[in-house]
């Protein structure tokens, strides 16, 4: 590998995270819990949130989804994909470019893997269950679904290529996660019953 080409690889992708995906969320998730308070304050209904917990993962989910639909669709506005089906079985390894590694694959490894950590915060925080496989089998299900939805919004306004790697590395990056946060969770049980 190049080193000068995975520095500016490396460089740019900090770049675009920080500057251009992490600020808009944000503020996403604040508008969106302030909205929902002020519904709440408008119709004098019950509190939403029973707890700080809930609320907090409820932010929380606002803002990785905001995250998620930042990158995948909303900065790619500017460059529209005449042919959405130009390159449906591309993306299965990392490329050189001339002047670039592409890391897509990967990218799309690590992007839906904290979904799962992300679904079952909301779902312990709304009803005390506990993390177990059927939980994991439905953070997966949604990783999917989620993804599929991704790349039809993507076929629908053109902005990007429908790709089957995508799919597959995005559901496997939440199933990934759900492993990781079963192997957390019995990490934390036998350091808590020694």
């Amino acid at each position: 590998m190049n080193t000068d080409k995975l520095y500016i690889t490396i460089k740019h992708t900090i770049e675009f995270l920080f500057k251009s995906c992490l600020l808009k969320p944000c503020l996403i998730a604040i508008c969106a819990l302030f909205i929902i308070a002020l519904i709440r304050m408008i119709f004098k209904a019950k509190p939403i949130f029973k707890s700080k917990k809930q609320a907090l993962s409820v932010f929380i989910l606002f803002f990785y989804l905001a995250v998620v639909f930042e990158i995948t669709l909303f900065m790619r506005l500017s460059n529209r994909i005449d042919d959405p089906f130009s390159n449906i079985y591309g993306s299965w390894t990392i490329t050189q470019n001339i002047y670039y590694y592409d890391f897509s694959c990967v990218e799309n490894l690590i992007m839906l893997l904290p979904h799962s950590f992300v679904i079952s915060f909301l779902i312990s925080a709304t009803k005390s269950v506990k993390i177990s496989n059927k939980l994991i089998i439905y953070s997966s299900l949604s990783a999917f679904l989620l993804s599929v939805f991704i790349e039809v919004m993507q076929i629908i306004a053109h902005l990007g290529t429908f790709q089957i790697s995508d799919i597959v590395y995005n559901t496997l990056g939440g199933i990934i996660g759900g492993f990781i946060l079963i192997l957390i969770k019995s990490k934390k049980k036998t350091t808590v019953s020694r």
